[in-house]
């Protein structure tokens, strides 16, 4: 970090100062689920945290009674949890095509039980988010014989841009059932089940898959405030402040509103199209021509407060208002944007693909404004 002053003359000074933050680690244990496996195939994930910070203060003397300050700022941070390899080419490397970003190993996971296989390989997941937060604020003060008027506004903007590659490599999961007999439909027979996952892996024959596109989204939410306010020294002995206060502050939301939200009297065409469904606002096909919630206008808070001397070492103080608090802040937004719903095979021992002609899936698209996305097809069964 770094602090600067300086005085332009006798009426002008301004401050600076600069601040940087960052942890940085590609393996370890738990958090980022090293195994000792080499890359690219290991599944994990490293942990990368950067934030900067940047102030400005400027104050300007225009007389001795007047004096303006203007405040700006910059904050920002950035999360990871990025693999070592992030250009990995399955079609060249593997032979394996309809990856929908060259980023990943592809997730290969279940390959395994009690009679041995392989332990999952490849990172299930990988995010970018930043969080990106400018802040100004500007205040007048003036001096007039015994009352000290002060005016000011302040503003702050956030704004959430995510990255998710979850999915996007392909996540396949194996199961037994492929190199099993279909006559046995995965039954113990003398403590004993036909059939391994490793040799499924090995065969290429896939039980359930997960192919997604790429989620880009930004979430963002501004607050604006606006203030006047006096100080009256009445006499000696008593001193009294009054002013008023107005807030304007938006609530978290997609830019393009491509977050779902349940709604209960949306019809689901996933569940017989019942009501209860997602749905997106905004203007347009797929969209409710709604906002989710409502900005509320009228949050002026009125101060009071008054300062009086009783004797030479006893001051007595009261105050009132009315203060209203922030909205919620919008950090965790990958919970917001719709999982990809895995295809898992239609009949018993039949691969939902193989690996060997590709991913043959569609991938689940970006944005989704599919209502019935909930329930994920075989989840639920009608009365």
């Amino acid at each position: 970090g770094v602090k600067i002053d300086h005085s332009f003359g006798a009426k002008m000074k301004l401050s600076g100062y600069y601040s940087r933050t960052g942890t940085a680690v590609q393996y370890c244990v738990p958090l980022c689920g090293s195994d000792g496996l080499p890359d690219p195939i290991t599944a994990t994930r490293g942990t990368y945290i950067e934030s900067n910070t940047i102030r400005l203060n400027a104050d300007y003397i225009y007389s001795p009674a007047l004096l303006l300050h203007l405040g700006a700022g910059y904050q920002d941070n950035y999360f990871s949890d990025d693999v070592e390899i992030l250009n990995y080419d399955s079609e060249k490397e593997l032979g394996l095509k309809g990856a929908t970003v060259k980023r990943m190993f592809p997730a290969i996971q279940s390959a395994s039980n009690a009679q041995g296989g392989v332990k999952n390989l490849g990172p299930n997941g990988n995010r970018n988010i930043y969080y990106q937060k400018p802040t100004a604020n500007l205040s007048l003060t003036w001096v007039n014989n015994n009352h000290t008027y002060k005016f000011g506004s302040e503003m702050r903007i956030e704004g959430v841009p995510t990255l998710l590659y979850t999915a996007t490599n392909g996540v396949f999961q194996f199961s037994g059932d492929q190199s099993g007999l279909p006559s046995t439909q995965g039954q113990n027979i003398q403590g004993g089940v036909v059939g391994a996952p490793y040799a499924s892996f090995l065969l290429g024959s896939v039980q359930t898959a997960n192919i997604a596109n790429p989620p880009q989204a930004r979430v963002g939410q501004s607050a604006w405030g606006f203030f006047a306010q006096d100080t009256w020294k009445v006499s000696r002995k008593l001193t009294l402040d009054y002013g008023l206060r107005y807030d304007y502050q938006t609530y978290p939301k997609e830019q393009y509103g491509r977050y779902p939200n349940f709604s209960p009297l949306t019809p689901n065409p996933s569940a017989g199209n019942r009501l209860g469904a997602v749905n997106f606002e905004g203007e347009g096909p797929g969209r409710c021509g709604c906002n989710f919630a409502n900005v509320y206008p009228w949050a002026f808070g009125p101060r009071l407060g008054a300062a009086y001397q009783i004797n030479s070492k006893t001051v007595l103080r009261a105050g009132w208002g009315i203060v209203y608090s922030g909205t919620p802040t919008n950090n965790q937004t990958t919970t917001a944007i719709s999982v990809p719903n895995p295809v898992t095979t239609a009949a018993f021992g039949q691969p939902v693909m193989t690996l060997g002609k590709g991913i043959t899936i569609p991938a689940s698209p970006w944005p989704n404004l599919d209502p019935g996305q909930y329930p994920p097809a075989g989840t639920t069964t009608a009365p």
